[in-house]
């Protein structure tokens, strides 16, 4: 999009150039039981919220049980 723009001249020039991202390497932990159970436990104000608890569990209990 930001060549098109460039290409339109709608923008003078990308902003975007140069722009490197870095990745740091991130060492991720297993939720436990407890955390587990708690946050399926949870109750959220929000119903998106609660659905998109509900789609993960969902997910996970299918991974395990395949």
């Amino acid at each position: 999009m930001v060549n098109l723009a460039v290409s339109l001249s709608w923008i003078e020039k990308d902003p975007f150039k140069g722009f490197k991202l870095k990745k740091k390497k991130v060492e991720k932990e297993f939720l436990n039981q407890w955390e587990l159970d708690a946050l399926q436990n949870k109750r959220f104000d929000i119903e998106r919220l609660a659905m998109v608890r509900d789609i993960r569990f969902l997910l996970l209990h299918r991974t395990f049980l395949c």
